[in-house]
């Protein structure tokens, strides 16, 4: 359950987000288009430039509406984890941003053995190993002892008389009992097995794929995002001067924009793939440990 709410949760704020640079791109774009029109009809520049100037709000318009429709469907999903047919929420509030280094891998694989199902089945292989020692045990017959007076007639004398009585198991030694003991408990150990190895591999998968999106949100912050403001300032520089067409401004702008939206894409996937790896391990780890305990690593 709580890693369906936290999962639904990553999506409403990586879906609101996106919402919201959707919108300060259309801003833009609707800017732009404003002073290009003022410059095609004092005839400084061709009106081809404000056809490419519409197309390009036209198009970040639908951008924006299909981005408006997935965050109604994500707080839709978000409200069903708790039950409510709607949401009834205006907005989810978190800071999607947050990344710490994943632990060494190593150390995430020691903590399998915290998963709940291989809990059930370690249970489990534990009671019917006892089954087993109790039917093994029973295969040892009862010995039975007993005491008494007896009189000699005849004589007149009085003797204590002891005996000990020990069954044969000539035929029955309780083998049914303790060969189905066996066999279970040996079933119940191939399925833990069994249960242990699908974990692992999720674990894997998961693990690998945190790390991933841990690495290309780093890539994405260092180097990328920066180069691509600095490109973008540098070509609007340029245009205000008449080095650029308004078509370049709009197109560095765009490639700006989309490695923002790429940032904001790699955050939800970081987050889906830390809650996974949380799930499987059952155990609170990166960043949402960060939110749980207030500490900062």
């Amino acid at each position: 359950m709580y890693a369906s709410v936290a999962q639904a949760f990553a999506n409403v704020l990586a879906a609101q987000q996106t919402v919201s640079l959707n919108e300060q791109l259309v801003d833009l774009a609707e800017d732009a288009l404003t002073s290009v029109s003022k410059l095609v009809d004092s005839g400084a520049t061709p009106a081809v430039e404000k056809t490419r100037a519409d197309l390009e709000v036209a198009a970040l318009r639908v951008d924006l509406k299909v981005a408006r429709r997935a965050l109604d469907a994500s707080r839709a999903a978000l409200a069903a984890t708790w039950g409510d047919d709607r949401p009834r929420f205006e907005a989810a509030t978190g800071d999607l941003g947050a990344v710490v280094v994943p632990p060494e891998t190593a150390a995430v694989r020691a903590l399998l053995s915290r998963n709940p199902m291989l809990g059930r089945w370690q249970r489990e292989v534990d009671r019917l190993d006892a089954v087993r020692e109790l039917e093994r045990a029973r295969r040892i017959p009862d010995v039975t002892v007993g005491a008494g007076v007896r009189r000699a007639q005849g004589v007149g004398e009085t003797a204590l008389v002891a005996g000990v009585s020990i069954p044969i198991p000539v035929f029955d030694r309780n083998q049914g009992s303790r060969a189905a003991a066996r066999a279970n408990l040996l079933r119940a150990r191939h399925q833990y097995r069994e249960a242990e190895v699908q974990l692992s591999a999720q674990l894997e998968q998961a693990y690998q794929e945190w790390f991933a999106r841990f690495e290309e949100v780093s890539e994405l912050r260092d180097s990328i995002l920066p180069s691509a403001e600095e490109a973008y300032r540098g070509v609007r520089e340029g245009y205000q001067r008449g080095l650029f067409r308004n078509v370049d401004v709009l197109q560095a702008q765009r490639r700006l924009f989309e490695f923002r939206l790429r940032e904001i894409s790699a955050l939800r996937a970081y987050r889906l793939a830390e809650t996974e790896v949380e799930r499987i391990t059952g155990t609170p780890l990166g960043s949402n440990a960060n939110a749980a305990t207030g500490e900062n690593r």
